[in-house]
């Protein structure tokens, strides 16, 4: 694909300066402060844009712009025409713009994204299906980088907690926003029908969901269902983590996935469902997958609807079956280091030093 590349003047570059532009949302901002800080770990001066209000945003960019040659920009490949406009501005002023994101569904072919594309020198994706998707509309990505976490980070939080021997099974689930496409609905479906078939386990089961504002839930669940809304910080969410026995993800979509990843920094196995990007990260061997019955497009999202009632088993398995807790417990604490922002995020560093190594 042609590059469309516009220099306005010289914009007195520096070599080993970066400017990092979030996209809006939690998950946007967590990627980027760990980006930020590996490329700062190997002495790059970086600065990550904090504006959300649109003109100093974009004043921002360009300002930052004139002492950095490279910017990266981090956010959903389906909303390319909300990054268009700073896209335009950091290139008028940058030597190198990269784009590292996520795609949850198909990609609308136009001449839209047809401009935003050729204003990028290299695309990173998070995931092998977010690369299928840019590979239909002829684009290929540079490379695949799943999100990454600072293992330590939730160590020294999980070495701090100390549960009873005989405590519930606990089942965390965090929900970023209250929309469809997170399957707190569908999940709330499944505990419910755990307790028709499976009533001796309400003694047995305590589930704490994360939410950003309060809900209703149904009143048979009442009694096991714990709900923390609103804002907590960092280390409070991270300490949910490393208070639980199992995360359940029941996401119908997923960009980074970055609940997954979180549940392994704490060492915590996942039930999510058999699909991608989720699939990518979780598997059979350290987790439970749900089986899939179908997949919609709604918009520019691609739901995938679990089966209920694998749903319903892989909870009650997940609870009943102490042993093969423990055991993906120790498999996900192994496997996590893989998802190291020390070790996934060297690839900035390969892409601004020398191409070749990758």
């Amino acid at each position: 694909m042609v590059k469309l590349k516009i220099k306005l003047g010289k914009s007195g570059f520096m070599e080993r300066s970066i400017t990092i532009v979030p996209h809006w949302g939690p998950s946007f901002k967590i990627v980027s402060s760990y980006v930020g800080k590996a490329l700062r770990e190997r002495s790059y001066n970086t600065h990550v844009i904090e504006s959300t209000r649109y003109f100093s945003y974009i004043t921002d960019i360009i300002r930052k712009s004139f002492h950095s040659g490279i910017i990266i920009f981090i956010g959903n490949f389906n909303a390319y025409l909300w990054f268009l406009k700073y896209l335009i501005s950091a290139r008028a002023f940058s030597q190198r713009i990269i784009f590292y994101g996520v795609v949850e569904g198909p990609l609308r072919k136009d001449h839209g994204s047809y401009l935003f594309y050729s204003l990028i020198d290299d695309i990173i994706v998070a995931s092998r299906y977010g690369a299928s998707r840019l590979k239909e509309l002829g684009v290929k990505p540079t490379a695949v980088v799943p999100h990454a976490i600072d293992v330590y980070e939730f160590e020294r939080v999980c070495s701090s907690i100390r549960r009873k021997q005989y405590d519930k099974v606990v089942l965390f689930t965090p929900i970023s926003a209250l929309v469809p496409r997170k399957g707190l609905s569908i999940y709330l479906r499944a505990l419910g029908q755990v307790l028709n078939e499976r009533p001796d386990l309400v003694e047995r089961i305590k589930v704490v969901l994360k939410v950003p504002e309060p809900i209703e839930v149904p009143s048979e669940l009442k009694r096991m269902v714990n709900v923390i809304s609103g804002w907590l910080d960092r280390a409070s969410v991270i300490q949910l983590y490393c208070s639980s026995d199992v995360v359940v993800i029941p996401s119908l979509n997923e960009g980074f996935s970055l609940p997954i990843i979180e549940s392994f920094a704490a060492g915590k196995p996942v039930i999510s469902l058999d699909a991608p990007p989720m699939n990518e990260l979780n598997s059979n061997e350290y987790g439970w997958l749900v089986k899939v019955r179908q997949s919609k497009i709604v918009g520019d999202h691609e739901y995938f609807i679990p089966d209920i009632d694998d749903f319903v088993g892989k909870i009650i398995d997940a609870v009943e079956d102490n042993e093969k807790r423990i055991l993906y417990s120790k498999k996900v604490s192994e496997i996590r280091w893989k998802y190291h922002y020390q070790f996934t995020y060297k690839i900035f560093d390969y892409l601004i030093t020398d191409k070749n190594m990758l």
